[in-house]
């Protein structure tokens, strides 16, 4: 999901991952493509939010040349350059809860989705309770 400063969706995206080793490496994709779309939208600014605490620190640090992501982990620091500003911030799984929506309206037979300018109504209901906590 993108959203501006004030977390109004921009864009969303989902993609089913087949035949990963791990979860990780899901996340990673997950991590790469958002760069992709954000870039594409034409972000200038941008955070990359992500729940899972030890790609979080790989990607952090120099340990992700030396891993079997190595070539993931270049294409997220590569990515990440694109953008005026970056920040890469680490949240709970609570609150990261439209991403997992999003991850959950993807299947075999509907292996991807984009939204551009329409965005589902559950979407807007769980981003808006993402930023603000006090909302749910």
């Amino acid at each position: 999901m993108i959203r501006d400063a004030d977390g109004v969706l921009i864009a969303g995206a989902a993609q089913r991952y087949m035949h990963l080793a791990d979860a990780q490496t899901a996340k990673a994709l997950a991590a790469r493509d958002g760069l992709v779309l954000a870039a594409s939208r034409g972000c200038e600014r941008a955070i990359l939010e992500m729940d899972n605490l030890s790609l979080f620190n790989m990607l952090q640090s120099e340990m992700g040349e030396r891993s079997v992501m190595a070539g993931l982990w270049q294409e997220i620091r590569e990515l990440s350059r694109i953008f005026v500003a970056f920040k890469l911030s680490f949240v709970y799984r609570e609150g990261n809860e439209a991403a997992h929506v999003c991850a959950s309206l993807v299947s075999e037979a509907n292996p991807n989705e984009l939204w551009l300018t329409v965005f589902l109504p559950r979407l807007i209901r769980v981003v808006e309770t993402d930023c603000n906590p006090a909302v749910a």
